[in-house]
C-alpha cells in the first residue's frame, strides 16, 4: 500500500497495536488468504499475528483478532544463538561463583552484557 490504511478496530485494542498494524500494511507486510473466507488474512510481523479483513466495498481493514506469536517462531537462529551463548557464559560464571546458589539473574546478566557488548564492537568494525 502506497498511503496509510484506514483500519476499523471494532474491538478496541490499544493504539500501539494499530499502529503496528498500520506500518505492517504500509510498509508490504505479506497477508496470507484464509482459504475458507474470501477478503479474511493472517498478516504477520515479527511479533504478532493479525487476522483482518479487507472490505470489498470500502477497501478498508477490520482488525478482528490479535496474537502474540509463540517464543520459538519469533526466535531466528541468530538469536537463538546468542541465547545459547549467553547460557554457557552465565554457567561459567556460576562455576567461578563457586557454584554457590542464588545468583543466576545475575549471571544472566552478566553474560547477556558481555556478549551484546561484543556483538555490538562487532557490527560497528
Amino acid at each position: 500500500m502506497k498511503r496509510l490504511p484506514s483500519v476499523d478496530n471494532l474491538r478496541n485494542y490499544p493504539a500501539e497495536i494499530i499502529k503496528e498494524l498500520e506500518e505492517l500494511l504500509l510498509w508490504g507486510g505479506s497477508a496470507v488468504p484464509d482459504p475458507k473466507r474470501k477478503g479474511f488474512y493472517d498478516l504477520e510481523n515479527y511479533k504478532h499475528t493479525f487476522y483482518i479483513q479487507i472490505s470489498s466495498v470500502t477497501g478498508r481493514v477490520v482488525l478482528l483478532a490479535t496474537w502474540r506469536k509463540a517464543l520459538f517462531r519469533r526466535l531466528d537462529a541468530r538469536s537463538y544463538e546468542l541465547e545459547e551463548r549467553i547460557r554457557v557464559r552465565a554457567y561459567q560464571l556460576y562455576e567461578q561463583r563457586g557454584k554457590r546458589d542464588g545468583h543466576a539473574l545475575d549471571d544472566w546478566l552478566e553474560a547477556e552484557a558481555e556478549l551484546t557488548d561484543r556483538r555490538s564492537l562487532r557490527a560497528a568494525g
